[in-house]
């Protein structure tokens, strides 16, 4: 399996759940999947609303042939920034956003894959009052189908391995 195969079942199982943008243009950006979600508590009828929250997902999907630390390292920016831009904090009941970083190479430097492994970017918006924001890194190395993440992402590691064994359509039905 090549990076383009890979990423198009990638963003074939995400379409079932996410808004999925392509990106059409000559940059290893190649989609922006995004996700929204809605919490609330009501009583009696839903026009008396206790309390209501929103959480966001948005995943950045990047294809490189080859992964060195200062790609990773823009790559990291760019997501940040392009993210908090996203965020609207202190209003909409915001509770949390997810930043999600993913990379798909054929071949990664070992000082990249540290300093993904080691990436611990969170923010508290009003000290938490308002919400918060959680940064997600992982990578694909197509050559030796190796799946790397930080901690916070350490729940794709299991997803992303399952797309070298599986069809498509099972994937997010077993998690």
């Amino acid at each position: 399996m090549n990076r383009a195969e890979y990423i198009e079942k990638l963003l074939t199982s995400y379409e079932s759940y996410y808004n999925v943008h392509h990106i059409e243009d000559d940059t290893p950006l190649t989609a922006r999947c995004d996700f929204h979600m809605e919490n609330n508590r009501y009583v009696l009828n839903k026009r008396n609303v206790l309390w209501s929250t929103n959480s966001h997902e948005y995943c950045y999907v990047f294809s490189i042939p080859h992964l060195t630390d200062d790609l990773y390292h823009t790559f990291q920016k760019e997501v940040y920034e392009k993210g908090m831009a996203l965020i609207k904090a202190g209003q909409e009941e915001h509770l949390a956003t997810n930043l999600t970083l993913l990379i798909v190479c054929d071949t990664c430097d070992a000082k990249a894959a540290k300093a993904l492994k080691h990436c611990r970017l969170h923010e508290d918006f009003r000290f938490g009052l308002d919400g918060w924001m959680n940064f997600r890194t992982a990578m694909v190395c197509m050559s030796n189908e190796k799946v790397t993440a930080n901690l916070s992402g350490h729940d794709l590691k299991k997803l992303l391995r399952q797309f070298f064994k599986q069809n498509t359509r099972t994937v997010f039905s077993q998690i």
